[in-house]
């Protein structure tokens, strides 16, 4: 089973940054608690790391989690038939569609897309 993109993308990240700060593997480790085998484990994207970890992390390297998602590109969303790799452009859409306040628009729009969707 292949890494997921978005834990390969945070832990090139966290990599990246550590080694900015020339924090060494083992070094971090130690401040997680964790083995450096793990911090491999996490840059190369093999383990996913727990929202509490992440947490950890960015104290340890002095950013905001946020850090570590910069530049992805796609949101990926597990769906009943696999899953769904989003665009910056449907995260767009999503965000100004919750922003209309009528319901009854947004179902028309739902209704257009699908239309449209459909035509394609």
């Amino acid at each position: 089973m292949s890494n997921h993109p978005t834990d390969t993308h945070v832990g090139a990240m966290i990599r990246g940054r550590r080694k900015a700060l020339g924090i060494s593997q083992q070094a971090l480790a130690d401040r997680l608690g964790v083995s450096f085998q793990q911090v491999q484990k996490y840059e190369r994207g093999d383990n996913r790391i727990s929202a509490s970890k992440l947490y950890a992390v960015a104290h340890c390297l002095s950013c905001p989690t946020t850090y570590f998602f910069d530049g992805l590109s796609t949101c990926h969303i597990s769906t009943e038939g696999g899953p769904l790799m989003l665009t910056a452009e449907d995260l767009e859409v999503v965000r100004l569609l919750s922003t209309i306040p009528s319901s009854k628009v947004r179902r028309q729009i739902v209704t257009l897309a699908r239309a449209l969707a459909a035509e394609a």
